[in-house]
């Protein structure tokens, strides 16, 4: 009876042992994201009675990031949405006569620092590489393998602007392969405005790609940039920062 009892029991413990083990999943690196905020300077010039008379203003719009690590002692690399970082002229208000963007990127404790752009992409693939001078980010992982159809992916977002440190919106769906002749990656997590530039990461919590569109009619279809895309920017981005040294 007594070696019934102990068989029994270490059947449970090894159930139990089992289904936790079966559970585990692989952290989320939350402690790599960031909140973009981007302003927009504008200056509109008129000459009247021989006189130049100038008025500006300055519009903010904001962007998530996701750091990919420190590249020297006081700063860190980030990487966002290439349309996050550029301004196209034909948007801008006409009588416009000068422009300029301005950057500050917040970790997800709520420390800040102003950033300069890098190298920026505004489309195939539309990723801006920002450098961030006063604080140190995580880098997150960059993935050695491509995801495949019906992986589970997740993005570290701003959605609507969004931001309450310590807490990051962690956003999960499916990844669904490429379209436009693999121009773009699609998954079904779901965007909105300010989730430009989230990460997004696989199972492993691994970068695979940075988020930048949704579908206007259904927003749990999402384009995001191809795993390959995204590494030769990423290589790209530290080449042009090793010829600046």
């Amino acid at each position: 009876m007594y070696r019934f009892f102990l068989l029994l029991f270490i059947l449970i413990l090894t159930s139990c042992q089992t289904q936790i083990l079966v559970h585990q999943r692989n952290p989320i690196p939350a402690d790599s994201f960031v909140f973009v905020e981007a302003k927009l300077h504008v200056e509109a010039c008129k000459e009247t009675n021989g006189m130049s008379v100038c008025l500006r203003d300055s519009f903010k719009s904001t962007g998530s990031g996701i750091s990919i690590g420190s590249v020297s002692s006081t700063g860190s690399l980030i990487l966002t949405a290439g349309h996050v970082c550029e301004t196209q002229n034909d948007s801008l208000p006409k009588g416009i006569t000068n422009h300029f963007l301005t950057f500050k990127v917040f970790d997800r404790f709520g420390r800040s620092g102003e950033a300069v752009v890098v190298h920026t992409s505004f489309a195939n693939p539309d990723i801006c590489a920002l450098f961030v001078k006063s604080i140190k980010v995580k880098g997150v992982k960059i993935s050695e393998n491509k995801p495949i159809i019906g992986d589970r992916v997740y993005s570290l977002s701003a959605p609507m602007g969004i931001y309450h440190p310590p807490a990051v919106p962690v956003l999960e769906g499916t990844y669904s392969g490429q379209v436009y002749n693999g121009r773009f990656s699609v998954t079904t997590i779901r965007a909105i405005g300010g989730c430009s530039g989230s990460g997004i990461l696989n199972q492993h919590g691994e970068l695979v790609g940075i988020l930048f569109a949704t579908h206007p009619a259904f927003n749990s279809i999402t384009l995001t940039s191809t795993y390959d895309s995204t590494i030769k920017f990423i290589h790209e981005t530290f080449n042009k920062m090793k010829l600046k040294e």
